[in-house]
């Protein structure tokens, strides 16, 4: 049914274990794996995808230990289609550049009617319903500009942009019905929504010093994160199963939160 790896730190953090535990599931999510994510906090994304299974890719293999993947907002994703042909222009996330800089977007469920999605400005590359429904958003925030900037300088969302955000997810979710769960980032904020009528399972953690010994989930392997971790990082972890034995939340249906810097900023729900 494809899975969401969504994370936002206080600090540039390595998805090393949150990375492996997505992969863990590509046996059920075959059909594509990618990872996006912002270098030195920039406005531009990296992103790494292919559509063959994670666990198989030895791009993906690497990765897992590939140092130089660090950003305080990473954004991944394990794929089993249901709308659009397997291939690398459908596989997840899909990016666009608006509001001089680089959004990226990846979405589990599939909707039913996305041609009520009328497009504008953006048009898809792939045949994905994914990614029309990420076209059609960016359309919609560009013609009520819904944008955090100010004077030329990043100060961030206001609460109307938010729930003006939140509005345009409902519409998707209900308008063109069946699942919609989706994240996505413009480097600064990640915004997290579950699917109104919760037709798929939405998770969140929070991880901060003192860090547990855990289990990686469908694996024997304890990983200590104190050893790992440095005592000031401290942020959010969202997935669509939980990704290891910690105590994880879940989304509510029809919930929103908006996050930046490892900080939930808004947090919206019918």
């Amino acid at each position: 049914m494809c899975e969401l790896l969504g994370l936002t730190f206080n600090k540039q953090i390595n998805p090393t274990f949150s990375f492996a535990g997505l992969l863990s599931g590509s046996d059920k999510n075959p059909e594509g794996w990618g990872i996006g994510y912002y270098p030195e906090n920039g406005a531009t994304a990296s992103i790494f995808k292919e559509a063959v299974t994670g666990n198989e890719s030895h791009l993906a293999q690497y990765l897992q230990s590939y140092r130089n993947l660090s950003s305080k907002i990473i954004i991944g994703h394990i794929r089993k289609s249901s709308s659009g042909k397997v291939n690398h222009s459908n596989t997840h996330p899909f990016d666009r550049y608006f509001n001089s800089r680089q959004w990226l977007l990846a979405h589990n469920g599939t909707l039913q009617h996305p041609e009520q999605l009328k497009l504008q400005h953006y048009f898809p590359v792939g045949d994905t319903d994914s990614e029309r429904a990420f076209c059609w958003l960016l359309a919609q925030m560009r013609e009520m500009h819904t944008r955090p900037m100010l004077n030329g300088n990043y100060i961030g969302f206001s609460d109307s942009d938010i729930r003006n955000i939140y509005q345009h997810l409902l519409y998707i979710n209900v308008e063109c019905a069946g699942a919609f769960n989706v994240l996505f980032s413009d480097g600064k904020y990640l915004f997290a929504y579950r699917d109104v009528h919760g037709l798929r399972p939405l998770y969140y953690l929070y991880r901060e010093y003192p860090f547990a010994k855990t289990l990686l989930r469908d694996a024997d392997i304890e990983v200590n994160l104190n050893v790992e971790k440095s005592r000031d990082e401290a942020g959010y972890i969202i997935a669509s199963t939980p990704l290891s034995d910690e105590d994880w939340c879940e989304f509510l249906p029809g919930q929103l939160m908006a996050l930046r810097d490892g900080q939930i900023v808004d947090n919206l729900c019918l």
